[in-house]
């Protein structure tokens, strides 16, 4: 998985869950899935986002 499927995750996926508070970092996490993919990101600022993790669905 690279930057560009992060992105388009992102673009065309949707949250799947409430998001979750990470004391150690101060940010809000959201999980957001598509069928194929999903990724785990942070929110720090309007232009600003760290990908947690990221992942391919088995069939």
């Amino acid at each position: 998985m690279g930057t560009v499927d992060a992105v388009n995750i992102i673009a065309g996926g949707k949250i799947i869950r409430e998001p979750e508070f990470s004391d150690k970092f101060q940010a809000w996490r959201y999980r957001i899935e598509t069928q194929r993919m999903g990724v785990v990101i942070e929110i720090h600022s309007k232009t600003s986002l760290r990908v947690i993790t990221g992942w391919r669905n088995r069939k």
